[in-house]
């Protein structure tokens, strides 16, 4: 096994054999899994980084991404 930190979890706050269950969750359900970890997880982890995340911090964010994910 692998020692240290990886990419993944620097930018994602999540492992890499986590990151794969996210992948494969998002492609049973049809969703983009490149939007959940570009705009949910990453987003999320560094929000986190600065504060704590309130179910209302989390509502914002969540409805953030789903608005940008409206217009494209």
């Amino acid at each position: 096994m692998q020692k240290g930190l990886d990419n993944n979890f620097i930018n994602y706050g999540i492992r890499r054999e986590d990151l794969r269950t996210v992948e494969q969750i998002a492609t049973d359900l049809g969703l983009d899994y490149d939007w959940i970890k570009e705009e949910l997880l990453k987003v999320y982890h560094e929000k986190k980084l600065n504060s704590e995340i309130d179910e209302k911090t989390m509502e914002k964010l969540l409805d953030k991404a789903l608005n940008k994910l409206k217009t494209q």
